[in-house]
């Protein structure tokens, strides 16, 4: 089963109710039986830090789930957060436009590998990541593929401000 991580950089009001989309949602995946791994990150540092854990923890489960004849896994990565056209917001209020976030995904396709894909007449690198974004404008994030190689396989948000219960129910019927 492909490994789901779900990054949450909640607000501080949402911190403060105890109201974590994210957290219920890798909780109702556990329930599922679904290999998932979450990771509060309410700053720069430790949202970079999850990312990372993203390579290091796709290595481990990528050599355990690989057998011959079989593709390699790939990582499915769902954020929950705060977010609009241009981006979202971590706990701290430090804004992460959707350019940082892409650069992440560089480094995370630059050492998970992409899909090789040879079956047009020319050879494309296709990447492994599964993006998800439970925020609303989440969708906005498509500005990161405006050149190639695009550094996500395939993208999943909202296009529109969506309200936590519809995000959660939505995104635990995906």
């Amino acid at each position: 089963m492909e490994p789901v991580y779900i990054i949450e950089p909640p607000a501080p009001r949402d911190l403060f109710e105890d109201r974590c989309e994210g957290r219920a949602l890798s909780e109702a995946l556990t329930l599922a039986e679904t290999d998932v791994c979450y990771r509060l990150a309410p700053n720069r540092e430790t949202f970079n830090s999850a990312l990372e854990f993203v390579i290091e923890d796709f290595h481990s489960k990528s050599r355990k789930l690989s057998t011959p004849g079989n593709l390699d896994p790939n990582p499915f990565i769902h954020i929950s957060a705060h977010g609009d056209d241009d981006g979202i917001q971590l706990t701290d209020g430090e804004y992460f436009e959707w350019d940082d976030f892409r650069s992440c995904l560089e480094r995370i396709n630059a050492e998970i590998g992409y899909i090789p894909f040879t079956t047009l007449p020319i050879s494309k690198q296709i990447s492994r990541v599964a993006l998800c974004f439970s925020t609303c404008d989440g969708f906005s994030a498509h500005k990161i593929h405006l050149t190639d190689p695009c550094p996500f396989q395939y993208l999943v948000g909202p296009i529109a401000k969506v309200s936590w219960s519809d995000a959660l129910t939505a995104f635990q019927v995906f």
